[in-house]
């Protein structure tokens, strides 16, 4: 189980980080969008679903701190020392792959693809630790219960391989056939990924990352910073001109680090995020944008702080947009894409409630709620359109447009069924299913 915390803010002492444990849980310092992760050991007959998938009461009584649960699962086992501490493998990266829902229409299983995933990683980081012995890299590929379909679980010495197997996992193609015939060619994959380092004081991360990478720190200022104007305050606020750009959007600052000017600033950051009142010990840094930065944590002028990973490449190094492997798949007839398919069952859903509106029309006069009714299944089709232009969510809705096109059968075979017009209007069916209640 892994736990992913982001607190919304470090003005308030009660949305820091959920304080270390004395438990054997490790914890890890990640970088982007969440501020650290817990993993837990669970096991499998002493655990109810409701835990794996964060839904029980109290699951997270810490305010200000967003979580989410990554629930992962395996029927064989990982390397033993996957997911301890250990300094030749001081990172950790998970990469979430979603099966590109249209390739359900193919005939797959979920097990086959899981197998041939895990021998497709596994050579590709067999090529990338010959072509450079310095690089440390194990990994398992885990079943995902909460997000996603997998979870490629990394431990690694560089950022880089991370993104690597990211890219090349994306790159694996499907070539979809119908008697013999290629009906349809799309990526077999998405990803989204995390990085992050076992939480200690100090962390290597000229070695984690390339000399040419940066490190984006965004930053959102205090109140306190915002209503001072001390002599210090026009210091700081002189050198951020200089030192970064101003963000339109969430945040209101951004200064670009090399990796060695990250690693100075890092115990800071740590300190930042998980101590209720930091006290921010440490030598002196000669770095400027580190000093700029460790002045305004001292001086409580930052409520967020965020950081991002800017990884550069060589052009002939740049696996993104290429075809790596090629999946063939069958598929049971020709191909119609998933997107189509939703769109003509909208339509059909919209003819039937326009039939419903026709049949309805001599009883709005006595009952003015019900045309209301009719007129919010309209309504519906309309966000159906919009959630079906999201790939992520086009598997789901197909399943929620069966139960809607039941629903409005219904509504119309019950108005047909029934010869007095106070049946009609008060027909539970029509009224339950109008009103959005299914679990009459």
């Amino acid at each position: 189980m892994l736990n992913l915390f982001r607190c919304s803010s470090a003005e308030n002492v009660d949305s820091r980080l959920v304080p270390k444990s004395k438990d054997d849980s490790l914890h890890y310092f990640v970088t982007d969008y969440f501020d650290e992760i817990k993993v837990e050991k669970l096991k499998v007959e002493e655990t109810s679903l409701r835990e794996c998938m964060g839904i029980m009461q109290k699951a997270n009584t810490k305010k200000g701190v967003s979580h989410q649960r990554y629930c992962l699962y395996s029927e064989t086992e990982s390397e033993k020392d996957l997911w301890d501490q250990n300094e030749e493998y001081p990172l950790l990266m998970i990469i979430q792959s979603f099966i590109n829902p249209e390739l359900y229409q193919a005939s797959i299983k979920v097990e086959d693809l899981q197998n041939k995933l895990s021998e497709y990683i596994k050579k590709f980081v067999t090529q990338k630790e010959k072509e450079d012995p310095n690089l440390k890299i194990r990994f398992h590929l885990y079943r995902l219960l909460t997000s996603g379909d997998f979870a490629v679980i990394i431990r690694s010495n560089r950022v880089h391989a991370a993104y690597d197997i990211s890219t090349a996992i994306r790159s694996i193609r499907a070539s979809v056939k119908f008697q013999d015939q290629v009906e349809h060619d799309d990526v077999v994959f998405y990803t989204y990924s995390i990085c992050g380092v076992y939480d200690v004081e100090e962390a290597r991360w000229s070695r984690y990352l390339s000399p040419k990478d940066k490190v984006v720190v965004r930053l959102r200022y205090s109140r306190s910073f915002r209503k001072s104007f001390s002599e210090q305050d026009a210091f700081i606020k002189t050198n951020l001109l200089r030192d970064g750009y101003h963000l339109l959007g969430r945040y209101d600052h951004q200064i670009s680090l090399d990796p060695r000017e990250f690693e100075e600033l890092y115990p800071y950051i740590r300190q930042f995020k998980t101590e209720s009142e930091p006290v921010y010990t440490g030598e002196e840094s000669e770095m400027p944008k580190v000093k700029l930065l460790v002045e305004m944590l001292k001086g409580k002028y930052i409520s967020h702080i965020n950081e991002r990973l800017l990884l550069k490449y060589e052009h002939d190094n740049v696996l993104e947009g290429s075809r790596i492997e090629t999946w063939e798949m069958e598929c049971r007839q020709s191909w119609i894409s998933l997107y189509e398919k939703n769109n003509c069952k909208i339509e059909e859903i919209e003819k039937n409630v326009q039939s419903v509106d026709g049949l309805l029309q001599p009883y709005y006069q006595s009952d003015h709620n019900l045309k209301e009714y009719i007129r919010l299944l309209g309504r519906m089709g309309r966000v159906f359109y919009e959630i079906n232009k999201r790939l992520e969510l086009r598997i789901s809705l197909s399943h929620l447009l069966v139960q809607y096109k039941t629903g409005s059968d219904t509504v119309s075979v019950c108005i047909c069924n029934r010869r007095k017009p106070n049946e009609i209007l008060y027909c539970n069916h029509c009224r339950v299913f109008a009103a959005g209640d299914w679990s009459t």
